[in-house]
């Protein structure tokens, strides 16, 4: 049998062409662990989670609507398939999905109340995923930009069904111990919408 030696060092070891020198350990490797960072970090996770048991229910969508500051924001733009040597961005710059305000939602919301939300009768049946929330920038004391992924299941009548996938990009804001949702962009994954319409909050 051949025995086979490992070294009980790094030091003679080479990289391999075009390999990662693993005997250059700079103090910028791996995750940084920030007090105040994580401790927001895991209050804006429970945000995410409590907002998304209110957009999965129909009946509470007023009170998601309480999260929302004066100045909120809720784009989706057009997302388009490029080449991979395409210096342009993997979304337009002019197409957008959705393109609304805070009073545009609201008109939603009070029109949801309604009979005439055609869209939305009988309401769809909703379940969505959150995972891989991350800080992206502190933008300043009270406002961070936070990333999420997520996965929605959309259920319409007895058979059809629907997943959407994609991230979201929240500005979020800290006012006296409590988190509002400033803003949202939703980058979905879909160059083609696999639902018959947005009649829903991602």
């Amino acid at each position: 049998m051949t025995s086979t030696s490992v070294p009980s060092n790094t030091e003679n070891l080479q990289p391999a062409e075009g390999g990662h020198d693993i005997r250059k350990v700079t103090p910028t490797r791996g995750y940084e662990l920030d007090d105040e960072k994580l401790t927001f970090l895991s209050a804006a996770r429970a945000f995410l989670d409590h907002e998304s048991t209110l957009l999965d229910s129909p009946k509470r969508l007023w009170e998601w609507f309480d999260l929302l500051s004066a100045d909120f924001y809720y784009h989706i733009p057009v997302r388009i398939s490029r080449e991979r040597r395409s210096r342009l961005g993997e979304f337009s710059e002019h197409g957008y999905h959705m393109l609304e305000t805070l009073e545009s939602i609201r008109l939603r919301i009070e029109r949801l109340d309604t009979e005439h939300a055609w869209a939305e009768e009988p309401p769809s049946r909703l379940r969505r995923v959150i995972s891989g929330v991350e800080v992206l920038e502190q933008r300043s004391s009270t406002d961070y930009l936070v990333a999420s992924s997520f996965l929605l299941f959309r259920g319409r009548g007895s058979l059809d069904s629907d997943l959407l996938a994609g991230q979201r990009q929240d500005l979020l804001h800290v006012e006296n111990g409590r988190i509002l949702l400033g803003g949202r962009t939703v980058l979905l994954e879909h160059t083609v919408i696999p639902t018959a319409n947005l009649g829903v909050f991602l």
